[in-house]
């Protein structure tokens, strides 16, 4: 790599002694090689956390901002030529965390947009309206260039311009979707909107009440649920009793535990009771039955990992015989 990039600055610089391209390639790839590191690092965080699937809208979010971050970054070194190295390994380190971000949340945005499993029809669309949007973004940006690339203050104007149209735009197509699976967020939503009209909303009617953005005021509940036997305060004898009376949880002072058997079905009908009980009105199993069948007609995914809504942790208990 060193060599190559050694090689093409010679070309762009054949009358520049051999020892500044060198240079310049080393400090390019230095560059490169802790930008990547850091992001390697940063990425592993990344990897633990477990929202990617059940919360794509807000990752989608951070990786644009991270992006342009790291753009601002690139545009402030001008000023900054000593800083050279360091700014430009910040930079690479924002872009490494953002196209990860974006891919992987993008995926599970294309997951949702494919309704009759045509996955490889939405991401191969998607691709090649990116590489279209890449293409006039760059024709625009030598144009720009061209006409004012040495003003440095209008480069930050119309950088800064430029900037507030991608996170609108960004922003409101997220807003326009509508994701299938359950988050705290979702699920909390539905449930409460449920108890207000009776009726159990689609992805489509939720999608606006949802708020994903970190400045937005999150669903709020004291519902728990999956936490384990010692933050219920249970001894022995509530252990017992629940292993005679049968159930896949037990409610209590707004926590829920699971057995080790318990399904989505089972967390969602234990939400909608726990959430009934917080707000005053009683759901009994025909009715939480109910609740789960419209939820299924109306295309929630109910499969294994499409309900995200339990505490850190997610506790099973085993209740031996």
């Amino acid at each position: 790599m060193v060599l190559s990039t050694h090689s093409l600055l010679l070309c762009l610089y054949p009358s520049t002694p051999t020892l500044a391209p060198a240079a310049a390639a080393l400090n390019w790839v230095i560059k490169d090689g802790l930008g990547m590191l850091g992001g390697i690092i940063l990425n592993s965080k990344l990897g633990q956390i477990k929202g990617l699937d059940s919360n794509p809208k807000l990752y989608r979010l951070i990786s644009s901002v991270l992006l342009d971050v790291s753009f601002y970054a690139d545009l402030c070194s001008p000023k900054f030529p000593g800083l050279f190295l360091p700014i430009a390994c910040v930079s690479n380190m924002f872009k490494n965390v953002s196209w990860l971000t974006a891919s992987a949340s993008r995926a599970s945005i294309h997951s949702n947009l494919s309704l009759k499993g045509n996955l490889a029809d939405v991401t191969a669309k998607s691709g090649s309206q990116s590489v279209a949007a890449s293409i006039l973004g760059t024709m625009g940006g030598v144009g720009m260039g061209m006409a004012f690339g040495g003003n440095w203050e209008v480069t930050i104007g119309v950088a800064v311009g430029l900037s507030a149209v991608h996170q609108g735009g960004n922003w409101w197509s997220l807003r326009g979707l509508g994701i299938r699976n359950f988050n705290r967020e979702r699920l909390g939503r539905v449930v409460d909107a449920y108890f207000e009209t009776g009726k159990v909303e689609d992805p489509e009617g939720v999608k606006h009440l949802e708020a994903f953005e970190p400045w937005a005021k999150k669903w709020d509940s004291h519902i728990r649920p999956g936490v384990n036997v010692v933050e219920m305060g249970w001894g022995q004898s509530d252990v017992e009793e629940w292993r005679k009376s049968g159930g896949q949880y037990r409610i209590a002072d707004h926590k829920i535990v699971f057995l080790e058997g318990a399904g989505n079905e089972d967390i969602v009908k234990a939400f909608l009771v726990a959430r009934g009980e917080e707000l005053g009105k009683n759901i009994n199993e025909e009715e939480a039955d109910s609740f789960i069948e419209e939820i299924i007609r109306q295309g929630w995914r109910m499969g294994e990992g499409e309900v995200s809504v339990e505490a850190e942790g997610g506790w099973r208990i085993r209740i031996e015989e």
